[in-house]
């Protein structure tokens, strides 16, 4: 029996305090526990197994056997179904005649624990979400990989992305998981506001559609009729603008929690970004493609078109040498002048077939692989060999100034670099005035060797500078009109760019051009 002092004790502990005879019978219970078991007041002398039931009374009674039988103290938590408590911190103090237990409401930290516990796994599953779009490239991979973590955590059976068509404004079906192929090609489109993906798609905001079963709802006829109970579908928005629909659903179970629908929510807003980027990525990927096939398609168009007219102009020409040369039968003076302007204007066309052909060229120079140690001063002078006539046609000097101070060599192709230097050379020779100078320098810029031509002539407009290295591209000027094709310039940037160097301009309109390249140096035979 408890004494009254010890009574008076007991009844000032806020924690629940009882004691039981050998027999399981009430002793003596304080006021708390009262409150926490809801009891009455008279459950002294009365049995355990008459006041607590279900699982509470399973808990205890085998805890309080267990420690009686070992006269040992026995402390344990356990689940409460009895009154407010959800939680009881239990202590068990055995003696021969009886036992006493202790308990406290633990629930308030049972609830923080377990909110600490979802949140964490929240964390987990938002960083591996990002772990997935970090390191997928395809959008088909990045949620299977988030599905999969998904479903194992809230056993989910069903994801559907739908992308929005818009110009046709409507959804298509693009990536899916947990339904038959013979489905996804029933769902394959979507027109706004139909079913739940529509219906989501249409206003921008979250549908949930829970208890399916029992919903009569002609919304969820599409998800009731492949078995899912509860069905989330979140608009996929990139500031504003509709991506599509990335929807979770179960077969299990019939709601969410809060916590759940939080969770998919955080994933979907990663997701968009992401679905977005793929998006432009391979719209650009496509456009890129068709723009080489075009570009391809010109390319082999003009080589076709370039080798026929060739042919007829050479017999032009040829018939042209002929009627000049010809002793037995002389032209007249008028008959001369014409002919030797067809042979000029041939000759010009024949020159712009031929550079048309070098873009040709150019596809083809792609696939050679041919590279060898080259001194680059050596193979300048090579190319000066082939423009040289120009100059002197036009009384031009071309000036060379080497300030590398020894040999420059490279790792590179003879042919590119040749075809670099003479087109360089003649464009500066065409477009200087006559007795005027052409200036070419070498010098070294770190680990590269900086190659100027310039020249003393009509300049390039600032606006036009960044165009100039594309194929077919011309400036006009009225007063020189120079002929060409465009085309030599494009040639010394694909070239420059193949032997692992950059090119560029500066030009003052009226004062001339230097046009520069770079090359990396070869510092060592070993490194070839």
């Amino acid at each position: 029996m408890v004494s009254a002092h010890e009574s008076s004790v007991l009844g000032r502990i806020r924690d629940g305090v009882f004691s039981l005879d050998a027999n399981g019978r009430f002793l003596y219970v304080n006021h708390p526990t009262k409150e926490m078991l809801v009891i009455q007041d008279d459950v002294v002398g009365r049995s355990l197994m008459d006041v607590l039931k279900g699982e509470t009374l399973t808990c205890m009674q085998e805890q309080i056997e267990h420690s009686m039988a070992i006269q040992q103290p026995q402390h344990f938590e356990c689940a409460w179904s009895k009154g407010e408590m959800d939680w009881a911190e239990v202590h068990i103090y055995p003696s021969l005649d009886g036992v006493t237990v202790l308990f406290r409401d633990i629930s308030s930290r049972k609830n923080i624990d377990e909110a600490f516990r979802k949140n964490h796994e929240k964390i987990v599953l938002l960083s591996e979400a990002a772990h997935h779009i970090l390191f997928n490239k395809e959008p088909k991979e990045i949620l299977d990989s988030l599905f999969r973590d998904l479903s194992e955590h809230l056993g989910l059976d069903v994801y559907i992305n739908y992308i929005y068509q818009e110009s046709f404004h409507n959804l298509k079906l693009m990536n899916y998981s947990g339904i038959s192929e013979t489905i996804a090609n029933e769902i394959e489109w979507l027109n706004l506001g139909e079913a739940v993906c529509g219906r989501a798609a249409r206003e921008k905001k979250a549908r949930v559609a829970e208890d399916i079963d029992s919903s009569q709802d002609p919304m969820v006829s599409l998800v009731k009729g492949m078995g899912i109970k509860a069905y989330v579908c979140h608009p996929l928005l990139s500031y504003g603008r509709l991506i599509g629909t990335l929807s979770f659903g179960t077969r299990k179970r019939t709601r969410f929690t809060e916590d759940e629908l939080d969770l998919i929510s955080s994933i979907c807003a990663q997701v968009a970004p992401v679905l977005e980027r793929s998006q432009l990525i391979s719209n650009l990927t496509q456009k890129k493609e068709q723009a080489e096939k075009a570009a391809l398609a010109k390319t082999e168009f003009l080589s076709m078109m370039s080798h026929e007219l060739r042919t007829p102009m050479n017999s032009i020409l040829g018939f042209s040498q002929i009627l000049l040369e010809d002793s037995k039968e002389p032209l007249t003076l008028q008959q001369k002048d014409r002919a030797e302007k067809i042979l000029k204007s041939g000759q010009h066309l024949l020159r712009m077939i031929n550079d048309i052909l070098e873009v040709g060229k150019v596809e083809s120079s792609r696939k050679q692989g041919e590279w060898e140690i080259l001194d680059i001063s050596s193979v300048y002078k090579e190319s000066l060999k082939t423009v040289k006539p120009l100059a002197v046609n036009k009384t031009i000097r071309i000036e060379m100034k080497d300030s590398t101070g020894d040999r420059c060599r490279i790792k590179g192709n003879a042919m590119k670099l040749t075809q670099v230097f003479s087109n360089l050379l003649s464009n500066a020779i065409k477009y200087s005035p006559e007795h005027r100078d052409v200036l070419v320098e070498f010098k070294k810029d770190g680990e590269y060797v900086k190659v100027m031509v310039t020249d003393y002539g009509i300049g390039i407009p600032y606006e036009e500078q960044d165009s100039i290295f594309l194929p077919f591209y011309r400036i006009f000027n009225r007063e020189s009109n120079i002929e060409g094709t465009g085309i030599g310039l494009s040639i010394v940037k694909q070239f420059t760019q193949e032997l692992g160097g950059e090119v560029g301009v500066e030009s003052k309109l009226g004062s001339g051009s230097s046009f520069w390249f770079t090359l990396p140096l070869l510092k060592d035979v070993e490194d070839f």
